[in-house]
């Protein structure tokens, strides 16, 4: 019976108040981006709302959401990614903490144009000496037409990238490995 106290007042009252007054809540920027239709804005809704949204419109202008996710506070810039959007993308990169660069392994026919973005990001990123993790997410793997892991991290030249980079692949839609792609971020924070 004394144990059973024991653990009652621990797990009720001594652990609820010492993670939210003594422990430390820790916060993080997130910059979400990656070519249109790739899935930013779905992941973000996901993110944001624990549930999936079919037909959401194209980000127009940038936007931004707060949400928690495994215990993180966490703001997240989702700026499009039509052409127009990209040009913003370097301008938020001195004051974000990590990168979520997602692609649409369905869309063959611009890959390469999806390698050319996110080696400016990476260049960006090296040049000014930005210590910012970068999680790719290879996303639709739930769709026949997607490209595997071992091809993408080919055709995206992945082993000249450091260890502060990552491929994931998930399906955003089908929530298959968002978690696994958070829990990489998190030793960053």
């Amino acid at each position: 019976m004394l144990k059973f106290l024991y653990n009652f007042l621990l797990n009720y009252f001594y652990f609820p108040i010492y993670n939210k007054l003594i422990k430390k809540q820790k916060n993080a920027k997130l910059l979400i981006i990656g070519l249109d239709n790739s899935g930013k804005t779905s992941l973000l809704y996901y993110l944001k709302y624990k549930k999936i949204k079919n037909n959401l419109e194209p980000t127009r202008h940038p936007s931004s959401e707060e949400f928690i996710f495994n215990n993180i506070n966490y703001k997240a810039f989702d700026l499009g990614g039509h052409k127009l959007a990209r040009i913003l993308w370097k301008n938020y990169l001195h004051n974000i903490d990590i990168v979520i660069f997602v692609v649409d392994s369905t869309d063959h026919e611009r890959i390469y144009e999806v390698k050319n973005e996110l080696s400016n990001i990476i260049d960006i990123k090296n040049k000014n000496r930005l210590k910012i993790p970068i999680l790719i997410l290879g996303n639709k793997i739930d769709l026949q037409t997607s490209i595997n892991y071992e091809n993408l991290k080919y055709v995206l030249d992945f082993e000249k990238y450091n260890t502060d980079i990552t491929l994931i692949m998930c399906s955003i839609t089908k929530n298959i490995n968002i978690n696994q792609g958070f829990h990489w971020i998190s030793q960053f924070i």
